[in-house]
């Protein structure tokens, strides 16, 4: 199969689910998962090789040549993160647990979004930033990436990028909301409750233990001196947590907390 026959058959449905129709979820969510990993692997592959014939990428992605092989590259690590996420909490959650990979909402995108067994419901994004530690500065109004260069001299540098994603993430689950989807909810009930939107940070990339200890709460069976879950509250509230601690993050909590 060459590289046109593949961008021809593309489609919104290769990036997201969407949110008005049936989605996905758990053991099927995760073969979706996978199953878009190995379909964007492939593309950026052909188009690597390809070179010219990638100015012929249609949409969803309307890009050409080395831009199209690295947008391809950064497709398919996402979904192998989400998989690798989604993989963990299958396995590793004690409890009844509904995930929903790729939601595609009016206002954007949201990358899980978890019903736990408690009946809270969770809107994840995930982000990577190779080796480093996440610290929020009050002073800057900012997330800060903290890392080494390659002669071990400290280094900080703005992330403003995760801002963006707290309020696009805030705009889609009010969104659903909005629309009473029954993604999050089958009655009113279960609509009205808070949905608790968070950014997983993967791989090397973790929160900084050294961020205001006023930042770091209890949530789920994480506790605020284990310096676990940061709380920022900007225009909207979001928390961050390492991927090695969601499933502590997500389990039942006290409700006084």
């Amino acid at each position: 199969m060459n590289i046109n026959s593949i961008l021809s058959k593309l489609s919104a449905d290769d990036l997201y689910q969407n949110a008005e129709s049936k989605c996905l979820q758990n053991s099927k969510g995760l073969e979706y998962l996978k199953n878009k990993q190995e379909l964007w692997s492939n593309i950026s592959k052909l188009i690597g090789v390809g070179g010219a014939g990638a100015a012929f990428f249609n949409p969803p992605l309307a890009i050409g040549g080395a831009a199209a092989s690295l947008k391809a590259l950064g497709i398919t690590v996402s979904f192998e993160r989400l998989a690798l996420i989604v993989e963990m909490l299958l396995r590793d959650y004690p409890g009844e647990i509904t995930i929903t990979p790729k939601v595609k909402t009016d206002a954007g995108e949201i990358e899980l979004l978890v019903r736990t067994s408690d009946g809270m419901f969770f809107a994840f994004e995930s982000r990577s930033k190779g080796t480093s530690r996440i610290k929020w500065r009050e002073d800057r109004q900012n997330f800060f990436i903290n890392s080494r260069t390659k002669k071990g001299k400290p280094r900080s540098q703005k992330w403003g990028e995760l801002i963006s994603v707290g309020t696009r993430l805030n705009q889609a689950v009010l969104t659903l909301k909005k629309q009473k989807n029954e993604i999050i909810g089958k009655n009113k009930a279960e609509q009205k409750r808070p949905v608790i939107k968070a950014i997983i940070l993967t791989g090397k990339t973790e929160i900084d233990p050294n961020n205001d200890p006023a930042m770091f709460v209890d949530f789920g069976k994480l506790k605020k001196k284990e310096g676990k879950v940061l709380r920022v509250a900007t225009e909207n509230v979001i928390f961050l947590v390492n991927q090695q601690n969601l499933v502590d993050f997500l389990m039942p909590r006290d409700k006084n907390l």
